[in-house]
């Protein structure tokens, strides 16, 4: 991952924590059990976690979007 790539991700993060269900982010409930978020940024996917008794964003994966949906 390059290092804009980097920086745009930790941005979209960053607004994240002030509203982790901000309209608008480009943010989707994963399906499934595992509760997981996925933020898209550009051509990466981020699968995350909200933990909301102590307002963490725990992020669980970040890459390409062809390898971040597999093995969650």
């Amino acid at each position: 991952m390059s290092r804009p790539d980097a920086m745009r991700i930790l941005t979209a993060l960053t607004a994240l924590g002030d509203d982790p269900y901000r309209e608008d982010a480009d943010v989707k409930k994963l399906t499934g059990p595992s509760g997981l978020y996925r933020l898209r940024v550009g051509n990466y996917r981020v699968a995350y976690q909200i933990n909301d008794g102590e307002l963490v964003i725990l992020v669980v994966k970040s890459g390409a979007r062809r390898d971040v949906h597999r093995n969650l």
